[in-house]
């Protein structure tokens, strides 16, 4: 179904559970689904890895490995750790992602003229 929600979308935003280890496989599966689509080729990825709070807590490079972020996605991608219930790390995850839409953009913009 992610087809109907794909087309024209400026970035993509995944959040992770980093308590669930046992679901990192299937999140990687939804991730490699999601990017095999042509409409999102080139649209920017921001990974936020929720539950930092938490002591059993994967770090947000364990996870960007066991993604395997630098081959998934031929885009732009950016992982960020986070903690919801305090919202640290969130206001960096959108500005960032805010940053790699607009550097995308631009990138569009030059190859087109």
């Amino acid at each position: 179904m992610w087809h109907h929600y794909l087309d024209n979308i400026d970035g993509f935003v995944f959040v992770i559970d980093s308590t669930d280890h046992q679901r990192l496989g299937i999140a990687k599966a939804e991730l490699i689904s999601i990017y095999q689509y042509d409409s999102m080729k080139n649209v920017p990825l921001v990974v936020i890895v929720n539950k930092q709070d938490s002591p059993d807590a994967l770090s947000a490079d364990v996870i960007a490995e066991k993604l395997d972020l630098k081959r998934l996605t031929s885009s732009l991608h950016y992982i960020t750790p986070c903690c919801a219930l305090s919202g640290d790390g969130l206001t960096d995850a959108f500005s960032m992602l805010a940053k790699l839409i607009r550097k995308q953009t631009k990138k569009n913009r030059l190859v087109v003229m």
